[in-house]
């Protein structure tokens, strides 16, 4: 007698769809001109007989910066103020773009404040404090 099989067919399992991720290109756009950094962090080092200091502050001029010294604490700030205009057919663009911050911090010892060096070049600001003699 032949024999019945009575088990239940075993179910297929089902793949469930999942979305894949939609990757979109990033559309970067070329910079005309450097990007101010309104807050720029900055690197301080004692070499012994000095203190240097850097920060990178691209797209200011020197006139923008300012530095101060009072003691042992040294202060660098910037004002940056830029207005562009662009003319089109019917219409008139102005941007108006206003930075300002400023940076201090107490040295360990007293500088010489008649030997300071102030460089900028390529963004980057470079102070050279020499310590004064005790």
């Amino acid at each position: 007698m032949p024999t019945k099989k009575t088990a239940k067919p075993i179910p297929k399992k089902v793949a469930k769809a999942v979305a894949k991720p939609t990757v979109k290109k990033a559309t970067i756009q070329k910079a005309k001109e450097p990007q101010i950094v309104s807050n720029p962090l900055w690197n301080i080092w004692d070499n012994g007989k000095e203190y240097k200091i850097r920060l990178s502050v691209p797209g200011l001029t020197k006139e923008n910066i300012n530095v101060q010294t009072d003691g042992n604490t040294v202060t660098i700030s910037c004002k940056n103020e830029k207005t562009t205009e662009k003319k089109g057919k019917n219409y008139l663009v102005q941007e108006y773009r206003y930075d300002a911050w400023s940076k201090s911090t107490r040295l360990p010892e007293k500088i010489d404040t008649d030997s300071i060096k102030v460089s900028y070049k390529n963004g980057v600001l470079k102070l050279t404090l020499e310590k004064k003699p005790q």
